[in-house]
């Protein structure tokens, strides 16, 4: 639930509504299996945002560049953070 996610560090990838098309398109996720699957994504995303927003720690755009990038962006993030708590102990 929200609240358990609230008690740990929060990761938002994010991707622009135009860009998700080529990345559901023919998909089998059940939440997406509609007549219009981007409208569905859509309309889950507009109504999930405000909690993903308030819960995430970090947010980390994933629309452009291999996914190594975004996966490289995540471990340095979690270093520094790691890296800080231990200074502060």
């Amino acid at each position: 639930t929200q609240f358990d996610l609230a008690r740990h560090q929060v990761v938002l990838l994010t991707v622009p509504p135009e860009r998700i098309a080529s990345r559901i398109r023919g998909t089998n996720r059940p939440l997406l299996q509609a007549d219009d699957p981007i409208a569905r994504w859509t309309e889950a995303y507009e109504q999930r945002r405000p909690l993903y927003e308030r819960l995430a720690t970090t947010t980390v755009d994933t629309s452009v560049g291999p996914l190594q990038g975004v996966v490289d962006e995540i471990v340095t993030w979690v270093r520094a953070t790691d890296q800080t708590a231990k200074e502060q102990v």
